[in-house]
């Protein structure tokens, strides 16, 4: 293992371990994401079903990916990595945003050793989440479904989208990261 992929993993542990001590220490002061719950039916290859009431109980990061995408798949190497690492705390779920559904997903999971809970994405789902940025997208819930984090991803280059969409941002009531370029990140703070 590289420096640099060591120190990645490292920094994804961390994160994980601070939201796991977030999530099971109960302050109860102020909730996150208030408002509508997520309704979504996701199936893996074998038909078992994904609802938000069977995800219940359980600390779930949610990945949605393609199989086109490198980050993608370093991202899931990493992800398959953790899931033995956080068994039985937290429950790696994977969605798979494709068209051609199955058959280009399996093939792409058995080469590359992809280990972890794996269902095709949905339309619903994807606006259930309110859209995303990019791909990987990361979702964290809570053990009663609510949605304690997200990765946001970089945020749009050009300065009219940016300003709308650290507005838009701004508003929500739960954790957000986001990523952002070294030469922009002090005209971003601004």
């Amino acid at each position: 293992m590289t420096f640099k992929r060591g120190l990645q993993l490292l920094i994804v542990f961390f994160l994980l371990g601070f939201l796991i001590g977030y999530v099971s220490c109960e302050s109860g002061e102020e909730e996150t994401e208030k408002g509508k719950e997520l309704n979504f039916e996701l199936y893996d290859y074998e038909g078992n079903l994904y609802t938000p009431e069977s995800l219940k109980g359980q600390v779930v990061w949610m990945t949605l990916w393609t199989t086109t995408c490198p980050y993608c798949l370093r991202f899931n190497k990493q992800i398959s990595q953790m899931k033995s690492y956080y068994k039985g705390q937290v429950f790696f779920l994977g969605v798979a945003l494709t068209s051609s559904g199955w058959k280009e997903v399996i093939p792409y999971l058995e080469k590359n050793g992809i280990d972890y809970t794996v269902v095709l994405g949905s339309k619903k789902l994807l606006e259930e989440l309110g859209g995303i940025r990019g791909v990987p997208a990361n979702f964290i819930f809570d053990k009663e479904g609510k949605l304690i984090l997200r990765f946001e991803g970089y945020l749009p280059r050009k300065s009219k989208k940016r300003e709308n969409n650290l507005k838009e941002i701004a508003k929500q009531k739960r954790t957000v990261i986001l990523y952002e370029a070294p030469h922009r990140l002090l005209k971003t703070l601004k």
